[in-house]
């Protein structure tokens, strides 16, 4: 019997030895900081892309109001430590407080970037979370990163800053009436295919981003004639082209007939770019016109305090 008791004491205290190491330790909720940005405000360093902006050559400035400028705004969150995405939010012109991103985040280090932009980007090509496939014709876009150690509250008023050159092409001379779309190809000066990807946690433009896999090049584009338009002169396009800081490329031009058949092809060079700048790039393609194949440049007081005028 004694011995009985003692096997049943053994075990219950046994049991209570297991129910006690059974306790799970309480777990405790990270401390998150309150994060807001402003991008409310941009500095008179970012033009007016439409046009010009007087004779004095001076900048517009668009103050508080974005709409005239940015409808979309991609911000992202990133791990500064291994680069790896936290979180993505996106805003359009339509939400109530456009332009003002309110977030919490436990302690850490961060990268933050801030990508906005006139229409949708990126639009048709292939895209993930961490690259954006730019198009043409393109956009408005306007860029920012920042890297910060949150251990506090966080109120920051982000300047974004373009990150596009802009060009126009005007073809002086009349379109046969049998030309049905003018397609463009934009490409280096020398070589082959232009980059246009976009790293959202660097602001990098490449067109490979290693160890990722993917290829982001421009791809041709068709300039459309209506029937109203065939045969006038003077026909405008207009298409926005990432750039790291200055480039100069070359466009392929191929046009095709109303039975879908190309016709005819030429190659434009030596058409320079610059970050945040107009480049006006005009000539002839069917008229044969003395001095129409030249290449001539100059600045004028235009956008971003000074265009670019090309000729060919």
């Amino acid at each position: 019997m004694k011995n009985l008791i003692s096997i049943v004491a053994i075990a219950l205290l046994c049991l209570g030895a297991c129910k006690k190491d059974n306790k799970q330790p309480a777990t405790t909720t990270p401390t998150l900081y309150p994060v807001a940005f402003n991008i409310s405000n941009f500095t008179s360093t970012i033009g007016d892309i439409n046009g010009r902006t007087g004779n004095s050559g001076a900048n517009t400035r668009p103050g508080d109001t974005l709409s005239p400028y940015i409808n979309y705004i991609i911000y992202k969150v990133f791990d500064a430590a291994n680069s790896n995405l936290i979180k993505t939010r996106i805003q359009t012109s339509a939400d109530t407080a456009f332009g003002k991103i309110l977030d919490t985040l436990p302690g850490g280090r961060y990268v933050f970037s801030v990508t906005a932009s006139k229409d949708k980007f990126p639009t048709s090509q292939p895209s993930n979370d961490y690259i954006a496939a730019a198009d043409v014709p393109g956009t408005d876009v306007f860029y920012k990163n920042v890297t910060l150690n949150i251990d506090s509250t966080v109120n920051q008023t982000l300047t974004l800053a373009r990150i596009v050159s802009k060009l126009r092409i005007i073809f002086k001379d009349h379109i046969p009436f049998n030309i049905k779309v003018l397609t463009i190809l934009p490409d280096p000066n020398t070589g082959y295919s232009l980059p246009a990807g976009l790293q959202y946690s660097t602001g990098k433009i490449a067109a490979q981003f290693p160890p990722t896999s993917g290829t982001y090049w421009y791809y041709t584009f068709p300039i459309n004639i209506p029937d109203s338009l065939r045969g006038s002169a003077n026909i405008k396009s207009e298409v926005y082209l990432l750039n790291p800081g200055s480039m100069t490329i070359r466009l392929s031009v191929v046009a095709t007939d109303t039975s879908n058949k190309a016709v005819f092809s030429r190659k434009i060079y030596n058409i320079p770019l610059e970050v945040n700048k107009l480049t006006v790039l005009s000539g002839y393609l069917f008229d044969t016109l003395p001095g129409g194949n030249g290449t001539s440049v100059n600045v004028l007081h235009d956008w971003s305090t000074d265009s670019i005028v090309a000729g060919f």
